[in-house]
C-alpha cells in the first residue's frame, strides 16, 4: 500500500502564488462593471425619454439608447419615482457609434 506524503510547505507556496495571480483579475472584473454604468434615481415627473436624453446628449438616435436602458433594467412600460435605473456610460454608448 502506497502512503501519500504531503509537502505542506510546497502546497502553501502554490496557494499563495495562485492567490496573488488571481487578485488583480478579481479586482479588474469587479471595477469594470462599475465604470461602465451609472445609477440614476427616478424623480417625480421624470420620463425615460428625458432621463436618457439627458445622459446621451450627443446621441444620433435616442431610440437605440432607450432600448438598451429598458433591456438592461427590465423596464416594460412605466418608471416610478424612487426607482433606480442603470445607465451604460461607456464611450460607445455615449457617442452611439
Amino acid at each position: 500500500m502506497v502512503k501519500w506524503k504531503f509537502n505542506w510547505k510546497r502546497i502553501c507556496i502554490v496557494v499563495i502564488v495562485v492567490s496573488f495571480m488571481l487578485t488583480p483579475v478579481v479586482f479588474a472584473l469587479s471595477s469594470e462593471k462599475d465604470s461602465l454604468t451609472k445609477t440614476i434615481v427616478v424623480k417625480q415627473g421624470d420620463t425615460l425619454w428625458n432621463i436618457v436624453r439627458e445622459q446621451y446628449p450627443y446621441s444620433k438616435d435616442i431610440r437605440k439608447n432607450i432600448y438598451e436602458v429598458r433591456k438592461l433594467n427590465y423596464i416594460d412600460q412605466h418608471i416610478y419615482p424612487g426607482q433606480e435605473i442603470i445607465i451604460p456610460v461607456n464611450k460607445d454608448h455615449y457617442l452611439n457609434k
